[in-house]
């Protein structure tokens, strides 16, 4: 009885351990994650290479949020998430002199010690671009959060790896 009694204590500082986490765990569940990506996606190809590097359920929300293969388009994944509650937005997507396009990212996280379901999310946001916004000789696309930090930049063609950010506040 007593052993049971010290196992069922212990699972449960193992779990109030889990869930309380700390400033390092907050911040790395932020996002974006390690296999987090960006691009402005101007040709099939591209699509294509971008959609091979994500994860199958990403690809799959890609596509069909693509449906009628509207290119260019700005595609931005956070990331696989390890847990609910995560959300990704472009709020912009500005053309600026010297064939630079700026896509301004907005990411949310569930707030450090939320209750979320433990699931892997996925998630994407994707914006089409009409092609006549996009400079002539199109040299670089960065990819910014609101507040103007850098994320990502990337050549057309490629895919960006964006930086970790802190938690949202």
């Amino acid at each position: 009885m007593r052993r049971r009694a010290v196992a069922a204590l212990a699972l449960v500082a193992l779990a109030t351990a889990a869930c309380a986490g700390d400033a390092t765990r907050a911040a790395r569940a932020a996002g974006p994650f390690p296999d987090a990506a960006c691009a402005l996606l101007t040709e099939r190809a591209a699509l294509a290479a971008f959609l091979a590097r994500l994860p199958p359920p990403a690809a799959e929300t890609v596509r069909e949020r693509l449906a009628d293969g509207a290119l260019p388009a700005a595609v931005v994944f956070l990331g696989t998430a390890p847990t609910a509650g995560h959300r990704v937005e472009i709020r912009s997507v500005r053309v600026r002199p010297g064939g630079t396009v700026e896509i301004a990212v907005h990411h949310e996280a569930p707030p450090p010690g939320a209750l979320v379901a433990q699931v892997l999310t996925y998630p994407v946001a994707v914006r089409p671009v009409p092609a006549a916004r996009l400079p002539e000789g199109l040299r670089e696309a960065r990819c910014l959060t609101p507040d103007g930090r850098l994320l990502a930049r990337a050549r057309p063609g490629e895919t960006a790896r964006p930086r970790p950010l802190s938690p949202p506040p």
